[in-house]
């Protein structure tokens, strides 16, 4: 359908010069909170194929402090993980069930978050 056409029950699309929708606006690495003064959400550092699968599996939450973690992952945890789960194999054997611990985890708590 083009722009500026009506819809079914009286709905217009914007025109080619209307301001982007909240969805359409890029997503930038801190946002602020709404409602909560200066503070500002920190996102987890994570490449574009992470956060996607993060994403849609529900894995992301807030601190209390607005800091983006994983699900059942403190910040600080949440930034380990990931660093471990880039190596993958390369990790040693310490690394590699703390790897394991923090994965059930933060798996656990995904599972409860979507019951």
């Amino acid at each position: 359908m083009q722009r500026g056409v009506g819809r079914p029950g009286g709905e217009h699309s914007p025109g080619p010069n209307a301001a982007p929708t909240r969805r359409e606006r890029p997503v930038s690495s801190s946002r602020r909170m709404r409602g909560t003064g200066p503070a500002e959400i920190n996102l987890l550092p994570l490449l574009e194929a992470e956060r996607s699968r993060y994403q849609r599996d529900g894995a992301l939450t807030l601190d209390v402090e607005g800091q983006e973690c994983l699900r059942g992952l403190t910040r600080p945890e949440s930034v380990e993980y990931v660093e471990l789960a880039r190596r993958g194999l390369d990790n040693d054997d310490a690394a590699f069930l703390r790897y394991i611990l923090l994965g059930d985890r933060h798996a656990a708590a995904t599972v409860k978050a979507h019951r």
